[in-house]
């Protein structure tokens, strides 16, 4: 087996103390591995950027799905794995489960504890998702996560703790699988979509808002006056919006603007309301079908990102919509 390593920054690779911020390229954090580990794959690496991933946006998220493309193409590689920093890695993920088809498994990483303190998982992480990036069953599955012994779907996974080595999950599902000592043990295999999108440059704008007690609609304008062609809204409970920013979401729409309601709880989704009890109520169900607003089954930030791509690959305004409205 022959697995290519992309590091992109991130704690797993941030050496603290010292004058200057120094991080783990990728051959030294390679040989941090356990003796004897590196028998199973031949690795190669590739450091393709070194960055906070609070720095990574679309352009950067671009450049590494175009690196993951470029390694799963050759011949010689079997599979893929990013090291990525955890604070837009459920972002990047999806990004790149949504642009690049692939028959061979494509595998993000990292850690929440820093190299050479107590506790850190970056080497565990690594070894576990060298160890998926090596199952050949897990390439139906697009790209995922590889976290604390778990394996999650790119469309899924989310951080739900900003600390704790567990702290990404799939709420709603549970990992798709996970890695019992060096043995990879695939449960399900995860929903997702099988075309991938070939996205152009420039990247389209989506931006997110979240939904409050009391929220104005001059937010809504706001954000709207920044010209994007695309808007997630994360609404309230099971799909709605506070009934003031009705009339500037209908204003926006009526501009071209795709927007797009789903959730702000952290599990669940968006539920279509046709014929519910909550009908004709300013804000909610048929209010919003009406309106023309899609209903998305995602999560907030896969919502965005999904938003964007579809964009940003030249689809009408139409389509997009017909794609993002997705709710049961």
């Amino acid at each position: 087996m022959s697995i290519s390593i992309i590091t992109t920054g991130g704690t797993i690779t941030q050496v603290l103390g010292g004058p200057e911020l120094r991080h783990l390229g990728g051959a030294e954090l390679v040989s941090g591995l356990p003796e004897g580990f590196g028998t199973m794959a031949a690795v190669e690496v590739e450091d393709l950027m070194d960055l906070p991933s609070t720095f990574v946006g679309p352009d950067e998220m671009l450049r590494i799905a175009a690196a993951v493309r470029r390694h799963i193409e050759r011949d010689d590689v079997d599979g893929v794995v990013v090291t990525h920093g955890t604070a837009t890695i459920e972002e990047t993920i999806y990004f790149v489960d949504l642009v690049v088809d692939s028959t061979k498994p494509i595998v993000f990483t990292g850690a929440q504890r820093f190299p050479g303190t107590a506790g850190y998982d970056g080497h565990r992480n690594l070894r576990d998702a060298i160890t998926v990036a090596c199952t050949p069953s897990l390439a139906g599955a697009g790209a995922v996560l590889v976290f604390d012994g778990e394996i999650h779907a790119a469309r899924e996974v989310a951080e739900v703790h900003p600390t704790a080595t567990a702290g990404f999950q799939s709420l709603d599902s549970g990992p798709i699988g996970r890695v019992d000592l060096d043995r990879v043990v695939v449960t399900r295999v995860p929903l997702r979509e099988r075309a991938s999108h070939q996205v152009r440059e420039p990247l389209a704008r989506v931006d997110l808002l979240t939904c409050y007690a009391g929220m104005s609609a001059d937010v809504v304008r706001a954000v709207g006056a920044l010209g994007g062609p695309g808007l997630v809204v994360a609404g309230m409970t099971s799909g709605a919006v506070p009934p003031a920013l009705m009339p500037a979401l209908r204003d926006l729409m009526e501009r071209g603007t795709v927007v797009v309601l789903t959730t702000r709880c952290a599990s669940g989704r968006v539920v279509r309301r046709s014929g519910a009890l909550y009908d004709g109520v300013t804000g909610y169900g048929s209010d919003l079908d009406a309106l023309g607003i899609a209903l998305s089954d995602l999560a907030p930030l896969k919502a965005r990102c999904r938003l964007l791509v579809l964009l940003s690959a030249g689809l009408a305004r139409e389509e997009v919509r017909r794609l993002m409205d997705t709710a049961a």
